[in-house]
């Protein structure tokens, strides 16, 4: 904890504590705390499945850009992030069963 607070990063639960995620490493993404205090504001307590979902409803070229875009995410676009994130979810899934041999 002392070291997440000296680099200035939080620890984020890719399925929120409150709806039953763990504390498992597979389960936690460790990101900057302005960042993570932004991405609460802009998805609130949705997991990253949910979010990939909700940003896979908008049109890529009719999405408005919310202000705390460029602060989670800087340049990329809609469709960046959605891949990006998709690979994160993969990532960490393949963590799990890595954990679990």
């Amino acid at each position: 904890q002392a070291n997440l607070k000296k680099m200035k990063r939080n620890q984020h639960h890719l399925i929120p504590h409150s709806r039953g995620g763990d504390k498992r490493l597979s389960n936690i993404l460790f990101i900057k705390i302005k960042r993570h205090n932004l991405w609460h504001v802009l998805y609130g307590n949705r997991t990253i499945s949910e979010i990939i979902i909700l940003l896979e409803s908008f049109y890529p070229e009719r999405f408005i850009y919310p202000p705390q875009w460029k602060d989670i995410w800087g340049d990329k676009t809609l469709q960046e992030v959605i891949k990006l994130l998709i690979r994160v979810k993969r990532a960490k899934k393949a963590q799990a069963r890595y954990i679990k041999l």
